[in-house]
């Protein structure tokens, strides 16, 4: 746990809204988590890498003990929601993301926690996490995702888009850049 005593903080995020979906509950308690301080940045980031492997490889398991549960598309491919979806994972828990951004002017405590949370997880050594099947009639060929390969977030980015929603709510408008 985080050192400090925990602030519960307005953390709105609508795509969350009155969800019971435990990938939604995981994502959203995850981010209130590092919003009031009560996880810190590198526990959170091990707790979103366990998470997006357990899921996607215990989707890999069931789908493959069950393939009677994939779903093809008019071309025959698996769809989306047929696959053990790692991408899916981190889509979900992103799309969140930038609205915990957005609670704390540029420069705060809890955005340098957050800014630390996104540099836990560049730390972190890449590995694969099964995301989609190559061939729906064939369960072993399995296409994997690298997870937070190096390079791909950028966490100044998102001290930059909070400064961005900072002026939005001071100002009532949107600022085109």
């Amino acid at each position: 746990m985080a050192a400090g005593l925990a602030t519960q903080l307005p953390l709105d995020v609508p795509i969350y809204q009155d969800s019971i979906r435990p990938d939604v509950v995981f994502c959203k308690t995850l981010l209130q988590a590092l919003a009031d301080g009560t996880k810190d940045a590198a526990e959170a980031a091990q707790d979103l890498d366990a998470w997006v492997m357990g899921e996607s490889t215990r989707r890999l398991a069931e789908l493959r003990s069950r393939p009677e549960l994939i779903e093809k598309t008019t071309h025959g491919a698996a769809s989306r929601a047929s696959t053990p979806n790692a991408s899916g994972c981190v889509e979900i828990f992103f799309q969140g993301f930038r609205h915990l951004c957005a609670i704390f002017p540029p420069h705060h405590a809890g955005q340098t926690r957050v800014i630390a949370f996104l540099e836990a997880l560049m730390e972190m050594p890449t590995h694969q996490a099964p995301d989609s099947f190559l061939n729906a009639h064939d369960l072993s060929d399995v296409h994997s995702i690298t997870l937070w390969p190096r390079g791909v977030i950028d966490p100044d980015t998102f001290r930059v888009y909070a400064a961005g929603m900072s002026a939005f709510s001071a100002n009532n408008h949107v600022q085109r850049h």
